[in-house]
């Protein structure tokens, strides 16, 4: 019986110790826009500047993306972030040509049909955590952090 009771107070401070380690998270989107136009498809990425896990999101079609830490839209804890979006379109080489992201599993398609460009939609200097000058604070306030995030190509 003792040895029931210390393997249940032990299991009960194991959970308690995980739970501590859980940051309250915010709840985190926001738009990324180009030269005025939403971009289409891409990932945005909040790394904390103090060190720890990132949180992420999936661009939409509409420019829209929704932060996720450890569950899917559970957001962002407070702090301090570089930002990191890249965003790609591909550029088919014929114009009948279908683009990878509409391909379906029917489709049987040669690998020269493959043939095109990867364009970047967001400039490369977005694309990494060393090169990004893009820095966002996340507020300790209840309220939905909305991040609009505008990118001009006209001077770079």
């Amino acid at each position: 019986m003792f040895r029931i009771a210390v393997a249940a107070i032990g299991c009960l401070f194991l959970l308690l110790c995980i739970s501590c380690d859980v940051p309250n998270t915010r709840p985190a989107g926001g738009s990324v826009v180009v030269d005025g136009k939403p971009v289409e498809n891409g990932t945005v990425t909040f790394y904390p500047t103090a060190g720890g896990r990132s949180a992420s999101g999936r661009i939409k079609g509409d420019g829209t993306f929704v932060l996720s830490y450890k569950k899917v839209g559970d957001g962002v804890p407070p702090g301090t972030y570089k930002v990191v979006i890249v965003g790609d379109k591909w550029i088919p080489m014929s114009p009948n040509q279908k683009t990878p992201d509409a391909l379906s599993e029917e489709d049987e398609v040669a690998f020269d049909d493959m043939r095109g460009k990867l364009e970047h939609v967001v400039p490369v200097i977005y694309n990494s955590i060393d090169t990004t000058p893009l820095e966002r604070v996340v507020e300790s306030a209840d309220d939905v952090q909305d991040f609009k995030i505008e990118i001009s190509t006209k001077n770079q």
